[in-house]
């Protein structure tokens, strides 16, 4: 479990679920291709297979992306930093996949994707802009339920003092 997890190691596992039925196709992957397999990459249910090609990074990720639908992503990256500046081309192979029906189909898919980042050279790679991290519950309860609590407060406030003057 990362440091900078969510929650308790409890939490952590049922996040981590969605991906378990993937784990032993993606090392193997890993292992075939002689790629860098790392886990839970930025404190997110991940596994990331990274490796440089011609001086450009590289990198296959399976990740969960909807922690309510327990749904997971393929996505693809090849990237260099230039003069302070991250140049970067991507591509979703899988969005909101089921991880049981991905299982099937897991080894094409990491084909696909190794493919996909491997065929990119310096040439392709554009101004870089990242995916967004995986929103989940989490993250809007802690934006959002203490803003429409405030607005909540403000609003009886000023609907109370409105009858006391009318």
């Amino acid at each position: 479990m990362p440091n900078d997890s969510q929650g308790s190691p409890d939490a952590w596992e049922r996040l981590e679920a969605p991906l378990r039925p993937l784990d032993s196709a993606v090392r193997a992957f890993a292992g075939r291709h002689g790629l860098e397999l790392v886990e839970n990459d930025r404190g997110w249910p991940s596994r990331r297979l990274r490796w440089t090609e011609a001086g450009v990074e590289r990198a296959v990720d399976v990740f969960l992306q909807d922690e309510e639908a327990g749904t997971v992503a393929v996505w693809a990256a090849a990237w260099i930093e230039r003069g302070g500046e991250r140049l970067g081309r991507s591509a979703w192979l899988r969005e909101r996949a089921d991880p049981d029906a991905l299982a099937g189909e897991i080894e094409g898919v990491l084909e696909e994707a190794r493919r996909s980042a491997k065929e990119w050279d310096r040439a392709d790679l554009e101004p870089w802009i990242e995916p967004e991290e995986p929103v989940g519950w989490r993250s809007i309860a802690f934006v959002w339920i203490p803003f429409l609590v405030l607005a909540a407060i403000v609003l009886w406030t000023v609907d109370w003092f409105l009858e006391r003057l009318l």
